[in-house]
């Protein structure tokens, strides 16, 4: 009739089958920090993502300025500024490079220029790039319409 069995190895033997609260806290806790720690890394991600996107719209908008140099922006000395329809904005600077002795250039038509284009994004970052160009005096649309223009022989 009595149950031989103390009664701390009876309650010990019936709590032995699920969890204590304290064990059920601390598990969820590890589980908290570890999910936190994902969506920093996957966060950081994104905007590496978001950067690297931003870093090559830039240079192609850079490398689309350049092309331009001739076709539709003078090059001659000066700077010229504007903003792409995305938000991306962009500066043109043209510097005619002095030849020594340019008065005794042999009748050469053309001057060196250096062209610099650098694109800005909307979130701060930019794109430099810079070339030479050979050009006379005026070289622009207008006279690059003049060259290809077909001339009456005689």
């Amino acid at each position: 009739m009595f149950n031989k069995t103390p009664w701390l190895a009876h309650w010990r033997r019936k709590t032995a089958a699920g969890f204590t609260l304290l064990e059920v806290v601390v598990a969820f806790t590890i589980l908290s920090v570890a999910m936190v720690a994902l969506l920093q890394a996957f966060a950081t991600g994104m905007q590496g993502l978001s950067a690297a996107k931003d870093s090559a719209t830039a240079l192609m908008h850079a490398r689309s300025k350049l092309d331009e140099i001739g076709q539709t922006i003078f090059l001659e000395s000066g700077e010229t500024t504007g903003e792409f329809d995305d938000g991306f904005a962009w500066a043109v600077r043209i510097a005619h490079i002095p030849i020594q002795n340019e008065g005794d250039a042999g009748g050469l038509i053309v001057a060196p220029f250096e062209v610099e284009v650098r694109v800005t994004g909307p979130n701060g970052g930019n794109v430099t790039l810079t070339t030479f160009r050979l050009g006379g005096p005026g070289w622009g649309p207008a006279s690059a319409l003049r060259a290809a223009a077909p001339r009456a022989s005689h």
